[in-house]
């Protein structure tokens, strides 16, 4: 083991003395960024642009969201957020996602989060479905909407 240790380092000397540039590899540091003048348009996307996190401005959104839906729909928010797969609480769960998903900044892994521990990919599901079929929902989005 000792030989086979001193034969890699001996390897590496010799290959860091014929190629010297890969001694100490650059790598690009990322300069903090600087929070701009609220005059000033960034040029391009900062940080807090692309990257979203949940606020409690957008928590009380998501709140009143989900209860203008239980008020509509006659569920209970456990009922919204349960397990359960039927027909009407499926129904009233895409509405539910898909307007999060229009009327806040919330990620897909927030959402499915929110709505009941569901995975990012069920909540992409159910907001497919809606966006997919919207006049099928409509009439219901708009009345719930209209609570908002």
């Amino acid at each position: 083991m000792a030989t086979l240790k001193a034969q890699n380092d001996a390897f590496a000397a010799a290959f860091l003395t014929a190629y010297p540039q890969f001694e100490k590899p650059e790598i690009p540091v990322i300069k903090p960024i600087i929070e701009k003048n609220e005059a000033e348009k960034p040029s391009k996307p900062v940080v807090r642009d692309v990257i979203h996190i949940s606020t409690n401005s957008d928590r009380s959104r998501s709140e009143q969201i989900l209860d203008a839906v239980c008020k509509v729909s006659g569920l209970k928010v456990s009922e919204l957020r349960s397990d359960l797969r039927w027909k009407d609480y499926v129904y009233w769960r895409q509405i539910t996602v898909w307007l999060l998903r229009t009327h806040t900044p919330a990620s897909l892994s927030w959402v499915g989060n929110f709505i009941g521990g569901r995975h990012h990919t069920s909540a992409l599901h159910a907001y497919c479905r809606v966006r997919d079929d919207v006049e099928r929902f409509r009439s219901d989005i708009e009345r719930v909407e209209s609570l908002l």
